[in-house]
Parts: C-alpha cells; sequence; structure tokens
C-alpha cells in the first residue's frame, strides 16, 4: 500500500509551497481534480452511477433480451391456408391418380404451387380463384382459404420503454440525445437546428469547469517549474 499526502482542496498550490518550505522530503502529492458530491468528496460518484443503483441499466438490457428472444422464438407466419379435404379429392379425381405415393407427391406439389403464388414481389396485385358451395344448411363451404396474418407489429414492443431507457441513460450522461445523433423510438420527433446549436452551447458550458478542474494540476507542475 502507498499512502499519497493531500494537498489542500481550498488551494493546493499554496499548500505545496508550505510543504515545500518546510523541507520536507515528500516530493509526491495528490490533487483532488473532481466535482465533489454530497457524502463523497475524495472519491465523488459519478452522475451515471444512478444507471446501476436505479436499476436502468439492468432494464436496458432485459429489454434487449426479451426483443432478442421473441425475433428468434416467434415464427413470422404471413398466411394461414386452409384447404378442405374434397379439394385433394377432386384434384385426384380430374387428374386420375389412385396410387397413394403419386397422391403424396401431388398434394406437396400443390402446395408449392400456392406458396409461390403467394410469395416473391412478382407475384404482388395476383388473383385467387376460389371454389365454394353450399351445404344443405345453408353455410358457405370453401374448398381454399387464405388469411394473411398481419406481422406488421412484429417486434415492435417495448418500443416506449426502449426510448425511456435511452433517454435516461443521455440524461445520466448529461448529453441530450439529439447531440449524439440518435432520435430513440419510433415516433422520429427530433429538433430543429436552433434548438440543436442550443443544446451543443449548454453541453459545453457544462464541461468547461470540469475542463478547469482536470487542468489544475497541470497549471500547478507549470507554476512551479516556472
Amino acid at each position: 500500500m502507498e499512502i499519497i499526502p493531500l494537498l489542500s482542496l481550498d488551494c493546493p498550490w499554496h499548500d505545496l509551497q508550505d510543504r515545500l518550505q518546510r523541507n520536507t522530503h515528500l516530493r509526491k502529492f495528490a490533487i483532488v481534480s473532481c466535482v465533489p458530491t454530497p457524502d463523497s468528496t475524495y472519491y465523488p460518484i459519478p452522475y451515471y452511477a444512478s444507471l446501476f443503483k436505479g436499476k436502468w441499466y439492468n432494464i436496458k438490457q432485459l429489454i434487449g433480451m426479451a426483443k432478442e428472444a421473441k425475433l428468434k422464438n416467434s415464427a413470422p407466419i404471413k398466411y394461414q391456408i386452409e384447404v378442405s379435404a374434397k379439394y385433394w379429392e377432386n384434384i385426384f379425381k380430374q387428374e386420375r391418380i389412385t396410387d397413394p405415393k403419386k397422391m403424396q407427391d401431388r398434394v406437396v406439389e400443390e402446395k408449392r404451387k400456392i406458396i409461390d403464388f403467394l410469395t416473391g414481389a412478382e407475384n404482388s396485385g395476383k388473383a385467387l380463384f376460389s371454389t365454394f358451395y353450399v351445404s344443405p344448411t345453408g353455410e358457405v363451404q370453401h374448398e381454399v382459404v387464405i388469411n394473411k396474418i398481419d406481422s406488421d407489429k412484429e417486434g415492435g414492443d417495448w418500443a416506449t420503454d426502449i426510448q425511456e431507457a435511452v433517454n435516461m441513460f443521455c440524461f445520466t450522461m448529461r448529453v441530450h440525445s439529439n447531440l449524439v445523433g440518435s432520435v430513440p423510438g419510433k415516433s422520429q420527433s427530433n429538433n430543429s437546428g436552433s434548438d440543436k446549436r442550443e443544446l451543443y452551447t449548454i453541453a459545453q458550458a457544462l464541461q468547461k469547469p470540469y475542463h478547469d478542474l482536470l487542468f489544475i494540476p497541470h497549471l500547478i507542475i507549470m507554476k512551479f517549474n516556472n
């Protein structure tokens, strides 16, 4: 363990002069060059420590894990295709297929044709003709029904939570989200150029005290060496 004497918090330069005039053998000193926070004068706690104490760091991690799990484990089904058993029977009857192996192959081929018909950019705007009949009870029985599954909102959950977490990160780092070029969330609300300029001026003004404090040891060395 090495013990380093600490120069006065109020005036480290005069404290250093007093120590040297007393012919002390010490030539290594420490200078506090950071903004003190409540209950932490020598080792101040940074503002972003609230991310860990307030669990926002964990929340941001959990949101990412949840979205990854949903995207990995959810099947992006776009269409639900309902085919009546009579549809296959009519195909076998029209094409005179009686062999069970050929029946199975014909079913696979027909499924592939339906999938090829529905998917692909060149198939947009096509129309599908499907037969139906009316049962004795008056109900309409369709042979082929294609239902489109709405998946536009897939993965869009927790969007507001992500925006809240990112804003909390930027707030604790004392940086506006617009200054780092990102506008979190789905609503891309942006600031005007005048607002960005004022935000940048505020950010520079907030950094000035830290720059001055960090520069104190260098100024003392320059003054000591004339």
